[in-house]
């Protein structure tokens, strides 16, 4: 989040895949992971990482935060969380 916070979003990108891969978080660390993604322009691997948020759907802030996310980014979507 730090990294983040800085404006390396390359960074964040690899210390949120550690974290996905140690099963940290894991959704939380996807939406971040996400919006990382967003950041540098990795548009197919932002919204992958949202979707999958949503599909996961065991941390309430994150799916919450990924569906506004992807409205505000225009795409569709119809979940009820």
């Amino acid at each position: 989040l730090c990294s983040s916070s800085l404006g390396e979003n390359e960074t964040s990108i690899a210390y949120y895949t550690k974290s996905i891969k140690e099963e940290q978080m894991v959704s939380l660390c996807m939406y971040n992971r996400g919006v990382s993604y967003l950041q540098v322009g990795k548009l197919e691997e932002g919204l992958t990482d949202l979707l999958t948020v949503l599909q996961r759907n065991d941390d309430a802030d994150a799916t919450a935060a990924a569906v506004e996310l992807l409205r505000e980014l225009g795409v569709d979507v119809v979940f009820d969380t």
